[in-house]
Protein backbone atom coordinates (compact mmCIF):
# COMPACT_ATOMS: atom_id res chain seq x y z
CA UNK A 1 0.00 0.00 0.00
CA UNK A 2 3.01 2.02 1.28
CA UNK A 3 4.48 1.92 -2.84
CA UNK A 4 0.62 2.16 -4.06
CA UNK A 5 -0.01 5.64 -2.44
CA UNK A 6 1.29 8.97 -3.64
CA UNK A 7 4.31 10.45 -0.74
CA UNK A 8 3.34 14.36 -2.30
CA UNK A 9 -0.18 15.96 -1.60
CA UNK A 10 -0.73 16.67 -4.58
CA UNK A 11 -0.66 12.96 -5.78
CA UNK A 12 -2.48 12.20 -2.73
CA UNK A 13 -5.20 14.32 -3.11
CA UNK A 14 -5.49 13.92 -7.22
CA UNK A 15 -5.85 9.80 -6.63
CA UNK A 16 -8.03 10.48 -3.58
CA UNK A 17 -10.40 12.48 -5.75
CA UNK A 18 -10.50 9.75 -8.47
CA UNK A 19 -10.72 6.84 -6.10
CA UNK A 20 -13.91 8.48 -4.81
CA UNK A 21 -15.78 9.02 -8.30
CA UNK A 22 -14.84 5.86 -9.51
CA UNK A 23 -16.11 4.10 -6.24
CA UNK A 24 -19.46 6.61 -6.99
CA UNK A 25 -19.49 5.41 -10.42
CA UNK A 26 -19.07 1.68 -9.94
CA UNK A 27 -21.25 1.56 -7.33
CA UNK A 28 -24.18 3.38 -9.44
CA UNK A 29 -22.98 1.13 -12.55
CA UNK A 30 -23.40 -1.94 -10.30
CA UNK A 31 -26.60 -0.92 -9.04
CA UNK A 32 -28.36 -0.61 -12.19
CA UNK A 33 -27.27 -3.75 -13.36
CA UNK A 34 -28.59 -5.57 -10.69
CA UNK A 35 -31.60 -3.58 -10.24
CA UNK A 36 -32.39 -2.87 -14.04
CA UNK A 37 -32.01 -6.13 -15.72
CA UNK A 38 -34.21 -7.99 -13.69
CA UNK A 39 -36.58 -5.72 -14.34
CA UNK A 40 -35.84 -5.66 -18.51
CA UNK A 41 -36.52 -9.58 -18.71
CA UNK A 42 -39.72 -9.03 -16.89
CA UNK A 43 -40.91 -6.31 -19.65
CA UNK A 44 -39.97 -9.00 -22.00
CA UNK A 45 -42.84 -11.21 -20.33
CA UNK A 46 -45.06 -8.65 -19.90
CA UNK A 47 -45.31 -7.78 -23.65
CA UNK A 48 -45.63 -11.32 -24.64
CA UNK A 49 -48.59 -11.76 -21.61
CA UNK A 50 -50.26 -8.48 -23.24
CA UNK A 51 -50.53 -10.10 -26.34
CA UNK A 52 -51.67 -13.40 -25.08
CA UNK A 53 -54.71 -11.51 -23.54
CA UNK A 54 -55.12 -9.57 -26.76
CA UNK A 55 -55.63 -12.85 -28.63
CA UNK A 56 -57.64 -14.58 -25.65
CA UNK A 57 -61.29 -12.68 -26.85
CA UNK A 58 -60.77 -13.83 -30.40
CA UNK A 59 -59.98 -17.46 -29.76
CA UNK A 60 -62.96 -17.44 -27.05
CA UNK A 61 -65.03 -15.86 -30.14
CA UNK A 62 -63.85 -18.89 -32.50
CA UNK A 63 -64.75 -21.43 -30.01
CA UNK A 64 -67.96 -20.23 -29.58
CA UNK A 65 -68.96 -20.40 -33.08
CA UNK A 66 -67.45 -24.05 -33.79
CA UNK A 67 -68.52 -25.36 -30.40
CA UNK A 68 -65.13 -26.78 -29.91
CA UNK A 69 -61.02 -26.19 -30.61
CA UNK A 70 -61.83 -26.91 -34.56
CA UNK A 71 -59.83 -25.41 -37.85
CA UNK A 72 -57.23 -23.73 -34.78
CA UNK A 73 -53.95 -24.47 -36.59
CA UNK A 74 -55.37 -22.60 -39.61
CA UNK A 75 -56.55 -19.73 -37.14
CA UNK A 76 -53.18 -19.62 -35.47
CA UNK A 77 -51.22 -19.45 -38.81
CA UNK A 78 -53.70 -16.75 -39.59
CA UNK A 79 -52.30 -14.72 -36.45
CA UNK A 80 -48.64 -15.70 -36.80
CA UNK A 81 -47.81 -12.96 -39.53
CA UNK A 82 -44.55 -11.42 -40.15
CA UNK A 83 -43.76 -7.98 -38.41
CA UNK A 84 -43.85 -5.15 -40.96
CA UNK A 85 -40.54 -3.62 -41.84
CA UNK A 86 -41.58 0.13 -40.97
CA UNK A 87 -41.66 -1.38 -36.76
CA UNK A 88 -37.98 -0.61 -36.52
CA UNK A 89 -37.75 2.47 -38.56
CA UNK A 90 -35.75 4.97 -36.03
CA UNK A 91 -34.48 2.15 -34.11
CA UNK A 92 -30.82 1.97 -35.44
CA UNK A 93 -27.98 2.84 -32.86
CA UNK A 94 -26.74 6.31 -33.81
CA UNK A 95 -23.14 4.83 -32.21
CA UNK A 96 -21.23 1.81 -34.50
CA UNK A 97 -20.47 0.35 -30.35
CA UNK A 98 -24.05 -0.26 -29.56
CA UNK A 99 -25.69 -3.62 -30.42
CA UNK A 100 -27.98 -3.60 -33.86
CA UNK A 101 -31.79 -4.77 -33.57
CA UNK A 102 -32.26 -8.04 -36.32
CA UNK A 103 -33.76 -7.64 -39.15
CA UNK A 104 -35.09 -10.72 -39.53
CA UNK A 105 -38.79 -9.43 -38.17
CA UNK A 106 -39.66 -13.58 -37.23
CA UNK A 107 -43.29 -13.85 -36.75
CA UNK A 108 -44.62 -14.04 -33.16
CA UNK A 109 -45.45 -18.12 -32.11
CA UNK A 110 -48.58 -18.75 -30.64
CA UNK A 111 -49.96 -21.45 -28.92
CA UNK A 112 -53.27 -22.72 -28.42
CA UNK A 113 -53.46 -25.18 -25.01
CA UNK A 114 -55.70 -27.29 -23.07
CA UNK A 115 -56.66 -25.64 -19.66
CA UNK A 116 -54.16 -28.22 -18.34
CA UNK A 117 -51.59 -26.89 -20.57
CA UNK A 118 -51.65 -29.34 -23.05
CA UNK A 119 -50.76 -28.17 -26.70
CA UNK A 120 -53.53 -27.46 -28.87
CA UNK A 121 -52.15 -26.05 -31.77
CA UNK A 122 -48.81 -24.65 -32.35
CA UNK A 123 -48.83 -21.90 -35.14
CA UNK A 124 -45.11 -22.78 -35.66
CA UNK A 125 -45.65 -26.70 -35.96
CA UNK A 126 -42.84 -27.60 -33.16
CA UNK A 127 -45.15 -28.82 -30.61
CA UNK A 128 -47.67 -31.52 -31.64
CA UNK A 129 -51.03 -31.43 -30.16
CA UNK A 130 -51.00 -33.54 -26.47
CA UNK A 131 -47.71 -32.47 -25.56
CA UNK A 132 -47.21 -30.68 -22.55
CA UNK A 133 -45.64 -27.10 -22.80
CA UNK A 134 -42.54 -26.06 -21.21
CA UNK A 135 -43.34 -25.06 -17.78
CA UNK A 136 -41.08 -21.85 -17.54
CA UNK A 137 -43.73 -20.78 -20.20
CA UNK A 138 -46.75 -21.66 -18.13
CA UNK A 139 -46.64 -18.32 -16.29
CA UNK A 140 -47.28 -16.31 -19.51
CA UNK A 141 -50.49 -18.08 -20.60
CA UNK A 142 -53.58 -16.17 -20.89
CA UNK A 143 -57.15 -17.55 -19.86
CA UNK A 144 -59.64 -17.91 -22.31
CA UNK A 145 -63.01 -18.10 -20.73
CA UNK A 146 -66.23 -18.56 -22.55
CA UNK A 147 -69.23 -17.59 -20.31
CA UNK A 148 -66.63 -17.74 -17.22
CA UNK A 149 -65.73 -21.42 -18.05
CA UNK A 150 -62.22 -21.91 -18.76
CA UNK A 151 -62.02 -23.87 -22.00
CA UNK A 152 -58.20 -23.39 -22.84
CA UNK A 153 -55.22 -21.14 -22.73
CA UNK A 154 -53.18 -18.96 -25.26
CA UNK A 155 -49.63 -18.28 -25.01
CA UNK A 156 -47.45 -15.76 -27.30
CA UNK A 157 -44.01 -16.19 -27.24
CA UNK A 158 -41.49 -13.28 -29.47
CA UNK A 159 -38.21 -13.83 -30.59
CA UNK A 160 -37.97 -10.33 -31.06
CA UNK A 161 -38.80 -9.18 -27.45
CA UNK A 162 -36.01 -11.27 -26.18
CA UNK A 163 -33.68 -9.69 -28.52
CA UNK A 164 -34.94 -6.04 -27.64
CA UNK A 165 -34.25 -7.11 -23.44
CA UNK A 166 -31.19 -8.21 -25.19
CA UNK A 167 -30.25 -4.85 -26.67
CA UNK A 168 -31.41 -2.79 -23.72
CA UNK A 169 -29.21 -4.82 -21.29
CA UNK A 170 -26.35 -4.48 -23.50
CA UNK A 171 -26.94 -1.12 -24.19
CA UNK A 172 -27.07 -0.27 -20.57
CA UNK A 173 -23.93 -2.24 -19.79
CA UNK A 174 -22.00 0.04 -22.37
CA UNK A 175 -23.34 2.84 -21.67
CA UNK A 176 -22.53 2.48 -17.85
CA UNK A 177 -18.81 1.36 -19.62
CA UNK A 178 -18.25 4.34 -21.37
CA UNK A 179 -19.85 6.39 -18.43
CA UNK A 180 -17.29 5.51 -16.37
CA UNK A 181 -14.39 6.17 -18.87
CA UNK A 182 -15.51 8.86 -19.83
CA UNK A 183 -16.36 10.26 -16.59
CA UNK A 184 -13.03 8.87 -15.06
CA UNK A 185 -10.75 10.54 -17.48
CA UNK A 186 -12.80 13.78 -16.54
CA UNK A 187 -12.44 13.26 -12.81
CA UNK A 188 -8.60 12.29 -13.35
CA UNK A 189 -7.94 15.98 -15.27
CA UNK A 190 -10.26 17.93 -12.48
CA UNK A 191 -8.54 15.97 -9.80
CA UNK A 192 -4.98 17.16 -10.87
CA UNK A 193 -6.22 20.96 -11.40
CA UNK A 194 -8.14 20.79 -7.50
CA UNK A 195 -5.20 19.09 -6.22
CA UNK A 196 -2.58 21.72 -8.27
CA UNK A 197 -4.71 24.02 -6.47
CA UNK A 198 -4.76 23.01 -2.58
CA UNK A 199 -1.46 21.81 -2.91
CA UNK A 200 0.35 25.03 -4.18
CA UNK A 201 -0.30 26.62 -0.72
CA UNK A 202 1.52 23.85 1.37
CA UNK A 203 4.23 23.85 -0.87
CA UNK A 204 4.84 27.90 -0.53
CA UNK A 205 4.32 26.62 3.21
CA UNK A 206 7.12 24.09 2.93
CA UNK A 207 9.28 25.87 1.01
CA UNK A 208 8.97 28.53 3.65
CA UNK A 209 9.46 27.01 6.68
CA UNK A 210 12.57 25.17 5.58
CA UNK A 211 13.76 28.93 4.20
CA UNK A 212 12.87 30.11 7.76
CA UNK A 213 14.55 27.03 9.20
CA UNK A 214 17.89 28.15 7.52
CA UNK A 215 17.64 31.26 9.07
CA UNK A 216 16.71 33.45 6.69
CA UNK A 217 14.62 36.30 7.13
CA UNK A 218 10.94 36.12 5.34
CA UNK A 219 8.35 38.80 4.70
CA UNK A 220 4.46 37.69 5.46
CA UNK A 221 2.98 35.11 2.87
CA UNK A 222 -0.12 36.41 1.17
CA UNK A 223 -3.38 34.55 2.59
CA UNK A 224 -5.23 33.53 -0.46
CA UNK A 225 -8.27 31.46 1.21
CA UNK A 226 -10.56 31.52 4.02
CA UNK A 227 -10.22 28.21 5.18
CA UNK A 228 -8.21 26.02 6.99
CA UNK A 229 -5.03 26.82 4.92
CA UNK A 230 -5.83 30.44 4.84
CA UNK A 231 -5.78 29.74 8.72
CA UNK A 232 -2.55 27.62 8.44
CA UNK A 233 -1.33 30.50 6.67
CA UNK A 234 -1.79 33.05 8.70
CA UNK A 235 -0.66 31.19 11.62
CA UNK A 236 2.77 30.70 9.96
CA UNK A 237 3.04 34.28 9.68
CA UNK A 238 2.42 34.72 12.83
CA UNK A 239 4.72 32.14 13.78
CA UNK A 240 7.60 33.92 11.46
CA UNK A 241 7.52 37.19 13.32
CA UNK A 242 7.09 35.62 16.51
CA UNK A 243 10.61 33.86 15.92
CA UNK A 244 11.56 36.87 14.68
CA UNK A 245 10.86 38.71 17.50
CA UNK A 246 12.76 36.37 19.32
CA UNK A 247 15.57 36.57 17.58
CA UNK A 248 15.66 40.27 17.78
CA UNK A 249 15.02 40.09 21.61
CA UNK A 250 18.37 37.22 22.23
CA UNK A 251 20.52 39.32 20.20
CA UNK A 252 19.18 42.55 21.87
CA UNK A 253 19.74 40.42 25.27
CA UNK A 254 23.36 39.99 24.28
CA UNK A 255 24.06 43.39 23.51
CA UNK A 256 22.36 45.11 26.61
CA UNK A 257 23.93 42.14 28.86
CA UNK A 258 26.94 43.17 27.16
CA UNK A 259 26.62 47.19 27.65
CA UNK A 260 25.17 45.60 31.69
CA UNK A 261 28.65 44.26 32.48
CA UNK A 262 30.98 47.08 30.49
CA UNK A 263 30.85 49.60 32.59
CA UNK A 264 31.23 47.35 36.31
CA UNK A 265 34.60 45.54 35.08
CA UNK A 266 35.96 49.16 32.93
CA UNK A 267 35.82 50.34 36.97
CA UNK A 268 37.18 47.15 38.28
CA UNK A 269 39.83 47.65 35.60
CA UNK A 270 40.31 50.80 36.37
CA UNK A 271 40.60 50.22 39.95
CA UNK A 272 43.22 47.16 39.94
CA UNK A 273 45.67 49.62 37.54
CA UNK A 274 45.40 52.69 40.08
CA UNK A 275 46.08 49.95 43.16
CA UNK A 276 49.10 48.59 40.52
CA UNK A 277 50.15 52.03 40.64
CA UNK A 278 49.41 53.30 43.86
CA UNK A 279 47.43 55.76 42.67
CA UNK A 280 44.88 54.24 45.32
CA UNK A 281 45.01 52.72 48.67
CA UNK A 282 44.19 48.97 49.30
CA UNK A 283 41.56 49.89 50.96
CA UNK A 284 40.13 52.60 48.53
CA UNK A 285 40.21 49.79 45.86
CA UNK A 286 39.26 47.15 47.67
CA UNK A 287 35.79 49.38 48.95
CA UNK A 288 35.52 50.45 45.04
CA UNK A 289 35.98 46.78 43.56
CA UNK A 290 33.46 45.97 46.44
CA UNK A 291 30.56 47.78 44.94
CA UNK A 292 31.23 47.19 41.78
CA UNK A 293 30.87 42.84 42.62
CA UNK A 294 28.00 43.55 44.06
CA UNK A 295 26.12 45.53 41.54
CA UNK A 296 27.61 42.01 39.66
CA UNK A 297 26.27 39.67 41.43
CA UNK A 298 22.72 41.90 41.66
CA UNK A 299 22.45 41.73 37.87
CA UNK A 300 23.10 38.35 37.43
CA UNK A 301 20.80 37.08 40.28
CA UNK A 302 18.58 39.34 38.43
CA UNK A 303 18.87 37.65 35.50
CA UNK A 304 18.55 34.21 36.69
CA UNK A 305 15.31 35.00 38.21
CA UNK A 306 13.84 36.38 35.42
CA UNK A 307 15.08 33.66 33.43
CA UNK A 308 13.59 31.26 36.03
CA UNK A 309 10.37 33.42 35.58
CA UNK A 310 10.18 33.11 31.80
CA UNK A 311 10.83 29.60 31.45
CA UNK A 312 8.53 28.39 34.34
CA UNK A 313 10.84 27.44 36.78
CA UNK A 314 9.67 29.10 39.42
CA UNK A 315 7.42 27.11 41.68
CA UNK A 316 4.86 29.25 43.20
CA UNK A 317 3.36 28.16 47.08
CA UNK A 318 0.03 29.63 47.11
CA UNK A 319 -1.36 30.46 50.21
CA UNK A 320 -4.67 32.25 51.51
CA UNK A 321 -3.46 35.71 51.63
CA UNK A 322 -5.31 38.90 53.80
CA UNK A 323 -4.59 42.08 51.76
CA UNK A 324 -4.88 44.21 54.06
CA UNK A 325 -2.38 43.13 56.68
CA UNK A 326 0.44 41.71 54.27
CA UNK A 327 0.12 45.89 52.22
CA UNK A 328 0.58 46.98 55.57
CA UNK A 329 3.64 44.98 56.46
CA UNK A 330 4.80 46.13 52.74
CA UNK A 331 4.47 49.24 53.20
CA UNK A 332 5.81 49.38 57.08
CA UNK A 333 9.21 47.81 55.29
CA UNK A 334 9.84 50.26 52.96
CA UNK A 335 8.95 53.13 54.85
CA UNK A 336 12.73 53.78 56.21
CA UNK A 337 14.05 53.99 52.51
CA UNK A 338 11.36 56.47 51.23
CA UNK A 339 11.87 58.99 54.41
CA UNK A 340 15.57 58.33 53.67
CA UNK A 341 14.83 59.59 50.15
CA UNK A 342 12.79 62.46 51.31
CA UNK A 343 9.81 61.10 50.51
CA UNK A 344 6.26 60.04 51.91
CA UNK A 345 4.86 56.79 51.52
CA UNK A 346 0.99 56.50 51.99
CA UNK A 347 -1.16 53.48 52.48
CA UNK A 348 -5.10 53.60 50.53
CA UNK A 349 -6.66 50.08 51.11
CA UNK A 350 -10.16 49.45 50.46
CA UNK A 351 -12.42 48.00 53.36
CA UNK A 352 -13.61 45.17 51.41
CA UNK A 353 -10.65 43.52 49.79
CA UNK A 354 -11.16 39.94 48.89
CA UNK A 355 -9.32 37.30 49.55
CA UNK A 356 -6.19 36.14 47.66
CA UNK A 357 -4.95 33.45 46.71
CA UNK A 358 -1.05 34.18 46.23
CA UNK A 359 2.98 33.25 46.95
CA UNK A 360 3.52 35.77 49.62
CA UNK A 361 7.26 36.15 48.72
CA UNK A 362 6.93 36.12 45.10
CA UNK A 363 4.03 38.48 45.49
CA UNK A 364 6.14 40.77 48.08
CA UNK A 365 9.00 40.64 44.67
CA UNK A 366 6.51 42.10 42.60
CA UNK A 367 5.75 45.21 45.11
CA UNK A 368 9.47 45.33 46.18
CA UNK A 369 10.39 46.01 41.72
CA UNK A 370 7.61 48.17 41.62
CA UNK A 371 8.43 50.25 44.76
CA UNK A 372 11.91 50.63 44.20
CA UNK A 373 11.26 51.86 40.61
CA UNK A 374 9.16 54.63 41.94
CA UNK A 375 11.24 55.26 44.73
CA UNK A 376 14.10 55.94 42.19
CA UNK A 377 12.14 58.00 39.79
CA UNK A 378 10.12 60.34 42.29
CA UNK A 379 11.87 63.45 43.32
CA UNK A 380 12.44 64.80 46.98
CA UNK A 381 8.92 65.69 48.54
CA UNK A 382 6.93 63.85 46.29
CA UNK A 383 4.74 60.91 47.84
CA UNK A 384 4.64 57.07 47.17
CA UNK A 385 1.53 55.46 47.02
CA UNK A 386 1.08 51.74 47.78
CA UNK A 387 -3.20 50.72 47.68
CA UNK A 388 -5.43 47.78 46.78
CA UNK A 389 -8.82 47.41 45.74
CA UNK A 390 -11.75 45.20 44.72
CA UNK A 391 -12.69 44.83 41.66
CA UNK A 392 -14.98 42.22 40.19
CA UNK A 393 -13.63 38.70 39.42
CA UNK A 394 -9.83 39.96 40.75
CA UNK A 395 -8.60 42.29 43.15
CA UNK A 396 -6.25 45.34 41.80
CA UNK A 397 -3.03 46.33 43.49
CA UNK A 398 -1.24 49.71 42.51
CA UNK A 399 1.94 51.49 43.41
CA UNK A 400 2.05 55.22 42.25
CA UNK A 401 4.55 58.16 42.44
CA UNK A 402 4.45 61.64 41.97
CA UNK A 403 7.33 61.63 39.53
CA UNK A 404 7.84 63.56 35.87
CA UNK A 405 5.96 60.45 34.29
CA UNK A 406 5.91 59.25 30.89
CA UNK A 407 4.46 59.27 27.79
CA UNK A 408 1.84 56.81 26.68
CA UNK A 409 3.85 55.37 23.52
CA UNK A 410 6.96 54.28 26.35
CA UNK A 411 4.44 52.93 28.14
CA UNK A 412 4.40 49.51 26.68
CA UNK A 413 7.85 48.90 26.62
CA UNK A 414 8.40 49.44 30.24
CA UNK A 415 8.48 45.24 31.17
CA UNK A 416 10.90 44.69 28.77
CA UNK A 417 14.81 43.82 29.91
CA UNK A 418 17.19 46.30 30.14
CA UNK A 419 14.63 48.85 29.12
CA UNK A 420 15.34 52.57 30.61
CA UNK A 421 12.72 55.23 29.59
CA UNK A 422 15.50 57.42 29.82
CA UNK A 423 18.56 56.60 28.26
CA UNK A 424 20.88 58.60 30.21
CA UNK A 425 20.11 57.13 33.45
CA UNK A 426 22.61 55.09 34.41
CA UNK A 427 23.36 51.80 36.67
CA UNK A 428 23.35 52.99 39.56
CA UNK A 429 20.42 55.78 39.02
CA UNK A 430 18.19 53.74 36.82
CA UNK A 431 19.09 50.15 38.22
CA UNK A 432 19.53 47.37 36.09
CA UNK A 433 16.51 47.63 34.19
CA UNK A 434 15.30 44.13 34.78
CA UNK A 435 13.07 44.90 37.51
CA UNK A 436 10.07 45.50 36.16
CA UNK A 437 10.38 42.49 33.50
CA UNK A 438 10.48 40.23 36.60
CA UNK A 439 7.53 41.77 37.94
CA UNK A 440 5.40 40.89 35.10
CA UNK A 441 6.69 37.30 34.83
CA UNK A 442 6.18 36.46 38.28
CA UNK A 443 2.22 38.42 37.89
CA UNK A 444 1.82 36.29 34.73
CA UNK A 445 2.88 32.97 36.84
CA UNK A 446 -0.28 34.04 39.05
CA UNK A 447 -2.45 34.40 36.16
CA UNK A 448 -2.75 38.21 36.61
CA UNK A 449 -1.88 41.19 34.73
CA UNK A 450 -0.01 43.98 35.03
CA UNK A 451 0.10 47.55 33.45
CA UNK A 452 1.32 51.47 33.80
CA UNK A 453 -0.79 54.55 33.14
CA UNK A 454 1.07 57.67 33.17
CA UNK A 455 0.92 61.32 31.57
CA UNK A 456 3.99 63.31 31.18
CA UNK A 457 4.23 65.54 34.69
CA UNK A 458 1.34 63.37 35.86
CA UNK A 459 3.36 60.91 37.34
CA UNK A 460 3.13 56.79 37.50
CA UNK A 461 0.70 54.74 38.30
CA UNK A 462 1.53 50.58 38.35
CA UNK A 463 -1.20 48.33 38.08
CA UNK A 464 -1.51 44.99 39.04
CA UNK A 465 -4.97 42.54 38.56
CA UNK A 466 -4.51 39.03 40.48
CA UNK A 467 -7.73 36.47 40.17
CA UNK A 468 -9.94 35.86 43.04
CA UNK A 469 -10.76 32.57 44.18
CA UNK A 470 -14.56 32.69 45.58
CA UNK A 471 -13.64 29.44 47.71
CA UNK A 472 -11.46 31.35 50.46
CA UNK A 473 -13.30 32.93 53.18
CA UNK A 474 -12.38 36.55 53.86
CA UNK A 475 -9.99 37.18 56.79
Amino acid sequence: MSSFWPRRLRGQLTLSYLLVILISIGGMATIIHLAAAPRLDSVGRLIDRRQAYLLAPLLADHFRRHGAWVETPALLQSLDQARPPALLEGLSPPFSWQPAISRSLQPERVLLLEPGFTVIADSTGQLNRGESMPASWQVNAAPVTLDGQLVGRVVVTSELDKELTAFVQTTVRRIAGGAVLLTGGLALLVSLALARHLGRPVQTLSRAAMRLAGGDSLAPLPVQADNEIGDLTQAFNEMAAALATQQQLRRQLVADIAHELRTPLSIMKLNVAGLADALHSPAEAAAALEVEIESLAALIEDLRALSLAESGGVQLELEAIDLRNFLRRVGQSWRPQAEAHNLELQLELSSDLPPLSADPRRLEQVLDNLLSNALRYTPAGGRLTLGAQSAGSEARLWVADTGPGLPAGELPRLFERFYRADPSRSRESGGSGLGLAIAKQLVLLHGGRIWAESEPGQGMIFWVGLPVRGDLEKG
